[in-house]
């Protein structure tokens, strides 16, 4: 629209919000905005937690078979050397 020389243009569009409406428009555009990068920023953190967890629980689970591989020899041994301790004070028994 072009405007002659002394013309005013139509404003009426705008006189019933007026700039407070633009103001407004703005910073509600901004929260929005901020909102979103927050939001896509919580995703990337919640997918790296997510990873870490499941590396963790991995991890956990080796070292728990571990454990329970050293559970397992330890008894043995247990049991070897309360076989022997029997076996001793009955051939002490019989000598007496």
């Amino acid at each position: 629209m072009m405007l002659g020389q002394g013309e005013i243009p139509n404003i009426g569009t705008w006189t019933e919000y007026g700039l407070a409406g633009m103001v407004i428009a703005a910073l509600f555009a901004t929260l929005f905005a901020i909102a979103k990068m927050g939001i896509a920023k919580f995703e990337v953190i919640d997918a790296r937690h997510d990873e870490t967890v499941k590396m963790l629980d991995a991890n956990h689970r080796e070292e728990r078979r571990e454990w329970q591989a050293d559970a397992w020899r330890r008894e043995e041994q247990l049991q070897q050397t309360i076989s022997g301790l029997t076996d001793a004070v009955k051939e002490i028994n019989k000598r007496q």
